[in-house]
Order: C-alpha cells, then sequence, then structure tokens
C-alpha cells in the first residue's frame, strides 16, 4: 500500500508528458523530483534507523546488515554503511533530518554536515548544524562543505588543532589496480601538501600546454608527475599556494579559521605553519572589513599584482555553481571593454574557460551586474538568479528572482576601496 501511494504520487507529478510542456514546467518537475528524491532518502533513513534499533535487543542485531542487504540487493557491507548514516543522521542531527523530509535539503548535503561534524560532540555538532542549516538549500554541498568546516573549527579552535594532528598521522600512498593497464596512485596527505603538489603540477601543465604541448592538462600533469618521482626532470617553477588568514590569526589561537585556496577553511595552527614559511605567499586580511591589508611575496618573479589581487579576493570561477579554482580560470571583465568596463579589481573577476563563454551570452545567456553589487544570471529558459556574497570568506548565496521583493545587502567593497594603484 506504501508504494502504491508512492506511485500514484508520481504519476500524477509526471503528467501531462514532457513533449506537451514547456521548458519552465520541464525544469519545474525536475526541482520537484529532486525535492521528493530528499523526503523518499529522509524516510528510507528514519526506517533503516528504526529496523536497527529494534535489532540491537535481540540475537540478531549484529546481522541486521545482512538482512537489509537481502531486502535491497546490495553488498551486507555496503547496508552497513547506510545503516551507520541512517542512524547518525536520525540520532545526531535531527534537524538535517526534518529539513529532508520537507525536502529543503539533499542526500548529499546531510552527508557533508554528517562528515564534517563527525568529530564532535552531540552538543558541538547541534551548533554547527544550527549555524548552517538556514543556507543549506541555497549552496551546493561543495559550498556547504566549506561552511559547516568553518563553524566546526570556530566552535573549538583547540579541539580543531587535535583532531588535525592526529589526521596528520594517518597520511598515506597506495595504488589499486585498473583495467587495461592502469593503476590509481593515491595519496593521502596534509591540504597545504596536497594543495602544494597539486598546484605545482598544474602549473608546469598549463605551461607546457601554452608553449605549444598537444597533449591534454590531465596527461600532462600525470606525465610531470611520473616524471618529478622517477627520476626525470622536475617542474623548475615553484607552487604559488595562497592562504587567507585574519591579521588575529597569526597571533590568536581564537580566532577565525584560515582559507587555504583550493581546499578550503584551516585550524589556526596549521594557518601560521604556512605563514611562517617562507616560501608561501602570504595574504592578510582586516578581521572587521575583509579587506587584504597584505600581499606578502616570497617568488622572485611574482605574477602582476592586480591579478593576484582579484584572485586572492575570489578563490573560485564566479559563476553560483562552478568551483574551479581562481588560478585556472580566465580574469574577465565583469562590465565589457566594449562596453566601457575599465581594468580594475573591481570590474574584474575570475571565470573558467566554460562559463567565460556562458558570460558573454552563449546559447541564451545573459549577466548583468546591479547596482547593489549582486549580479543577476538569467539562463535560456528565461530563469534569473540572482548571487551575492553574504560574508567576507567569499560564500554566496544563490536565489532564484521570484517577484521584486527586497534586495539582500550588499556584497562587501573592500577590494574596490583599495587605495591605487588599484
Amino acid at each position: 500500500m506504501f508504494e502504491t501511494a508512492i506511485a500514484g504520487a508520481l504519476d500524477a507529478l509526471c503528467t501531462p508528458a514532457l513533449e506537451s510542456v514547456g521548458d519552465e514546467t520541464v525544469l519545474e518537475r525536475i526541482e520537484a523530483l529532486e525535492r521528493i528524491r530528499s523526503r523518499v532518502d529522509a524516510e528510507q533513513c528514519v526506517a533503516l534507523a528504526d529496523f536497527a534499533r529494534r535489532r540491537e535487543s535481540d540475537e540478531c542485531g549484529a546481522t541486521v546488515g545482512d538482512e537489509v542487504g537481502l531486502a535491497l540487493r546490495i553488498a551486507p557491507r555496503t547496508a552497513d554503511r547506510r545503516i551507520d548514516v541512517a542512524v547518525a543522521l536520525t540520532d545526531r542531527l535531527p534537524a538535517t533530518t526534518v529539513a529532508m523530509r520537507a525536502g529543503k535539503v539533499t542526500m548529499a548535503k546531510a552527508r557533508v554536515l554528517l562528515e564534517e561534524t563527525g568529530g564532535l560532540d552531540g552538543a558541538a555538532a547541534a551548533t554547527v548544524e544550527r549555524a548552517v542549516l538556514d543556507h543549506a538549500a541555497q549552496v551546493t554541498p561543495g559550498q556547504l562543505r566549506r561552511r559547516v568546516a568553518r563553524a566546526v573549527i570556530a566552535i573549538d579552535a583547540a579541539a580543531a588543532v587535535r583532531r588535525r594532528r592526529q589526521a596528520e598521522t594517518e597520511r598515506s600512498v597506495w595504488m589499486r589496480p585498473d583495467a587495461n593497464g592502469m593503476a590509481t596512485l593515491g595519496a593521502h596527505l596534509c591540504a597545504a601538501d596536497a594543495v602544494g603538489i597539486f598546484t605545482l603540477l598544474d602549473g608546469s601543465a598549463r605551461a607546457a600546454r601554452a608553449a605549444g604541448d598537444a597533449r591534454t592538462l590531465e596527461q600532462l600533469r600525470a606525465d610531470t608527475l611520473v616524471q618529478a618521482i622517477g627520476g626525470g626532470p622536475s617542474p623548475a617553477a615553484e607552487p604559488l599556494v595562497q592562504i587567507t588568514v585574519s591579521a588575529d590569526a597569526v597571533v590568536d589561537d581564537g580566532a577565525a579559521p584560515g582559507e587555504l585556496a583550493g581546499y578550503g577553511p584551516i585550524d589556526h595552527e596549521l594557518s601560521r605553519r604556512i605563514v611562517a614559511t617562507g616560501s608561501w605567499q602570504r595574504l592578510l586580511t582586516d578581521p572587521a572589513t575583509g579587506q587584504v591589508t597584505d600581499v606578502g611575496r616570497t617568488r622572485y618573479r611574482p605574477p602582476a599584482a592586480l591579478a593576484e589581487l582579484v584572485r586572492a579576493r575570489d578563490r573560485s570561477c564566479a559563476f553560483p555553481t562552478c568551483e574551479r579554482r581562481s588560478a585556472g580560470c580566465d580574469l574577465d571583465h565583469r562590465r565589457r571593454w566594449s562596453a566601457g568596463g575599465v581594468t580594475s579589481a573591481a570590474n574584474l573577476w575570475p571565470l573558467c574557460s566554460r562559463h567565460h563563454v556562458v558570460k558573454d551570452g552563449a546559447d541564451g545567456w545573459s549577466c548583468e551586474l546591479l547596482r547593489d553589487g549582486r549580479v543577476a544570471w538569467t539562463t535560456p529558459s528565461g530563469r534569473v538568479y540572482t548571487v551575492y556574497r553574504t560574508d567576507v570568506d567569499g560564500d554566496i548565496d544563490i536565489m532564484r528572482v521570484t517577484d521584486t521583493g527586497p534586495s539582500p545587502p550588499p556584497a562587501p567593497a573592500a577590494i574596490a576601496q583599495l587605495p591605487p594603484p588599484f
């Protein structure tokens, strides 16, 4: 009966046929089905947790995964993992479960919350949940992960340091055979080391491409890694790794987390370690305004100061849901040069090659700068999404324009107000 009711509701939702409706109706159906998927995921988690609790008191508790696995035709270990997630979600993050049941939070975002709060006690996890849940529907899982990580560090900075130190003891390298004569080589490293290594590989690959090498960036990164480790010529350039910290974080154990470009929030101790290492670039911000107060350089040939500043400010592509690092993006004029736009920090932003084309009007897209600092993106279906940054850490919210209500607070204009030459 339960399945029949669900099937009936889906049949009603998916009528009429797609061929007879317009783009907006198709998008609305996609959105509705995503909300229903979240509700179904939540109800299954609640049912899995309930079933596991029923088995706790009898002799079958140790084999609950086998029983669920048979019912779902999945491996017992896969069933065990799904049960663990369900129990943790319903026990530790009840508000998230409620939001899923309302169709506001997806399973992917619920997993982000579970993973990032896994080292906290119940009370601390609930505090983080309250701090981030209201905005969860407006951001991607990756954007949510950064918000949650920042909140986790902020709630107990000393505990964050202890967890990171313990995690560093688990660093490792492994190899997994793949098909067709290939294999995967993996490494579990400190975030700063991993970002530095990837930045070096990526920089070398991009330089080779610019010089005319026909290999793809992926192939060039892989070949550079093999050459560097296997005794061949190593990349000549040193990697540029950016960390953004408040001035307070350099001396205050309770200061806000730092931001490691290409990774996300890191604790104050790791921030200090990077700041104290001469081969890194240091970017300091004012804790109250988020303004860049210092751009220190340790490389002999630094990039152009303006490009450096823009990439320090905007750490990823400016398209709302894109997370490609700004180091691999074009610096685009927000207001086109041909339309009178100037080359300044206020008028530049990073766009990856894909979204640079989108912004310039590909296939019915358009992008408009609004007076209050927001950006309005219009899709080929006619939908308008406004984007604005919500805090000095660069977080964004994505809102669909459905009415003419009051505008959100304008984005901080810290960079635009910097003194000359910017």
